[in-house]
C-alpha cells in the first residue's frame, strides 16, 4: 500500500511544486511551503498555508488557486489512505544549474486510525 500511496502522490508533488515555483520572486533561491491542516465545521477542512523564502528574497507570497487546489488533492490522498496527515513543509532550492530540489517533510496526527502502509 505505501508504493500506492508514493505513486498517486508524486505527481500531486509535482502539481504543487510547479504551483508554488510559479509564485516565486526571481531574487528567491530558495522557499518553504508549510501547510496545516484545520479542521473545521462539519467536517470541512481548511489549510493554512505559508510560503516564505529560505534563500536570497525576503517577504512571503500568497498562495493562488493552484497552489490550493494541490493541497487539497494531497490531504484528500492521505484522507483516503487513513495516513493522519496534519501538516508539510516542502522546503525548494534552486540548484547552480537553475533547476529546482525539492524536501518533504510530514507530520501525521497519531490519535487518528492507523495508518495504511
Amino acid at each position: 500500500m505505501a508504493t500506492e500511496i508514493s505513486e498517486e502522490q508524486l505527481p500531486i508533488d509535482r502539481e504543487l511544486g510547479a504551483a508554488v515555483l510559479s509564485l516565486l520572486p526571481d531574487e528567491w533561491t530558495g522557499a518553504l511551503l508549510r501547510v496545516e491542516r484545520v479542521p473545521g465545521e462539519e467536517d470541512a477542512e481548511r489549510y493554512r498555508i505559508q510560503i516564505t523564502p529560505t534563500g536570497k528574497g525576503r517577504g512571503s507570497v500568497t498562495p493562488d488557486e493552484e497552489v490550493e487546489v494541490a493541497v487539497q488533492k494531497l490531504f484528500l490522498l492521505h484522507q483516503r489512505f487513513k495516513t493522519g496527515l496534519q501538516s508539510i513543509s516542502y522546503t525548494y532550492r534552486q540548484k547552480k544549474d537553475g533547476s529546482w530540489g525539492q524536501v518533504g517533510e510530514y507530520e501525521y496526527d497519531d490519535s487518528d486510525e492507523e495508518a495504511v502502509g
